[in-house]
């Protein structure tokens, strides 16, 4: 397997993405003002089947469709200027380019993905099972869609196409770094393809990352971490 982009992070990239947890901990703070002060927001049980269709419902309708138009508006030139293009200077994504955006950036998304949560308890639906498999899934699929490899299996799209619409790939987003005006979804490409955003290179990308490049390199560079957080910006490689 080869990465979507073939440049390498640079370290004023590294430098500027070190800051990459400030979401976790401003969510943190949120989320604890949040139990502390709405009434009958605690003593949630350990499951409820329930709640996990609502948050679901909740995050593919409002949430989706949300971020969807609230990312386009960030391409805006004022907005981007101010701020998206804080994120948009890192044209080789990493699993933690996800969560470096501007402070405000990150007050808006809060508040949009607060909303399958805050929806579902409302609806009764609210558990523990509920807020971890929704915080954990999301986080993991904004790092996988950031991670520059291209590890969903081409033959599962070539039976299944359908699945392409509603799950993006680290392909399809990385487009969106590279081309900037086109795949604008957060997970779900079917707003990128019924408002036209959809880019036609999405699969021949998926393609060619899939199956690898068709020269060998003359050079091969091997990484190493110097301490924990430093594995986090090493290129690993694979191939069959």
């Amino acid at each position: 397997k080869t990465p979507t982009q073939q440049k390498p992070v640079s370290f004023k990239q590294v430098d500027r993405e070190n800051h990459w947890d400030d979401y976790i901990i401003l969510q943190t703070i949120v989320m604890t003002i949040v139990h502390n002060t709405l009434p009958g927001f605690h003593s949630f049980p350990w499951s409820n089947s329930k709640g996990l269709w609502q948050v679901l419902a909740l995050h593919i309708g409002p949430t989706e469709f949300i971020y969807y138009w609230l990312h386009r508006a960030l391409h805006h030139h004022s907005l981007y200027s101010r701020y998206h293009s804080h994120h948009h200077a890192s044209f080789v994504t990493e699993a933690i380019t996800g969560s470096v955006h501007p402070f405000l950036e990150h007050i808006a998304y809060t508040a949009n993905f607060a909303i399958p949560l805050l929806g579902a308890w409302a609806m009764g639906g609210a558990s523990v099972l509920m807020f971890y498999t929704y915080l954990l899934g999301f986080d993991f699929l904004n790092a996988w869609g950031h991670c520059n490899f291209e590890f969903f299996p081409l033959w599962i799209i070539e039976t299944f196409p359908f699945i392409k619409y509603i799950l993006y790939t680290p392909t399809f987003h990385s487009l969106h770094h590279s081309h900037v005006h086109t795949n604008f979804c957060l997970f779900m490409p079917i707003y990128d393809y019924l408002y036209g955003t959809w880019d036609a290179d999405s699969d021949k990308l998926h393609a060619q990352s899939r199956y690898g490049r068709t020269k060998e390199e003359g050079v091969v560079f091997l990484a190493h971490g110097t301490e924990l957080l430093s594995f986090f910006h090493l290129p690993f490689i694979t191939r069959q």
